[in-house]
């Protein structure tokens, strides 16, 4: 009898134990996915610490944003103390970020128009989009570590490299598509408030600067060949094709002037 129980305590060990060997995979594939996207939320969370005491609110220019828009006190801008000219807006709440930098570069209507940019981003959630997609595929790689059955016991480093090698692709795939059209998107939008003139002299003046500081470093066939790569794969699309797209949407912009108005922009692209 006593024989029988032991047989059948060793058989019941043997189902789970099996039940544990198929469900490792998985269970491995969730924790690097997991893991992968905890890493990023630190990863923003250390930079937003970091950007936070060179960052103060702007009064004056949130009154301006929201009168334009007409959204009461919806939108809350702040000026980011840095040289570099940029704009961004934040995932989480309506805030946006204007650098000093292009305070510096930018005249007023200019500023409105950047703003304008960003407040569409925001009110499209742009922003969440991008992260539903990149945290849903990170899930979808679980599907690859289970199809990688006992290797990924034997070998994990490899396939969170392949893991991450996928992300990379699909991110790519993210910014030369969607991304992208959500940028020309923005454009519009500014656009239609009847900033367009003012959105294409910014990115007039942008291109200038951009030169400009290009022109103090050297850049040989390789180099010019990477920034190249880097152009076509960025999310954000060129500032002449972004003018270009501006022209065309532009209600204002699509009078007899229109002509005009493009060639003094493509001269000043020289």
């Amino acid at each position: 009898m006593n024989l029988d129980k032991h047989l059948e305590r060793v058989q019941e060990d043997k189902t789970v134990q099996e039940v544990v060997t198929e469900i490792e995979p998985m269970l491995t594939g969730a924790a690097i996915a997991s893991a992968l996207i905890l890493a990023n939320f630190v990863t923003v969370l250390f930079s937003a610490l970091a950007l936070s005491s060179s960052i103060k609110a702007d009064n004056k220019l949130t009154k301006r944003l929201n009168k334009i828009l007409g959204s009461g006190n919806k939108y809350k801008v702040h000026i980011y103390n840095t040289k570099e000219p940029n704009a961004f807006a934040m995932a989480f709440g309506n805030h946006i970020f204007v650098t000093t930098g292009l305070m510096k570069l930018l005249n007023e209507k200019e500023i409105d128009a950047i703003m304008l940019h960003e407040a569409y981003h925001n009110k499209s959630m742009h922003i969440y989009k991008g992260l539903a997609y990149k945290y849903t595929f990170y899930y979808i790689a679980v599907g690859v570590v289970i199809a990688a059955g006992p290797l990924v016991t034997l070998a994990p480093v490899a396939v969170a490299l392949v893991i991450f090698l996928m992300m990379k692709v699909s991110e790519i795939a993210y910014n030369v598509t969607v991304a992208k059209r959500q940028e020309y998107n923005a454009d519009s939008y500014a656009a239609k408030k009847g900033y367009g003139k003012y959105l294409i002299s910014a990115f007039v003046k942008l291109e200038k600067h951009i030169k400009k500081l290009m022109q103090k470093e050297t850049c040989g066939t390789m180099c010019k060949l990477v920034n190249k790569i880097d152009d076509a794969l960025d999310e954000h699309p060129s500032d002449k094709k972004r003018i270009e797209n501006i022209l065309k949407k532009s209600k204002e912009l699509k009078s007899a002037t229109y002509g005009k108005v493009k060639n003094f922009v493509m001269k000043a692209w020289k």
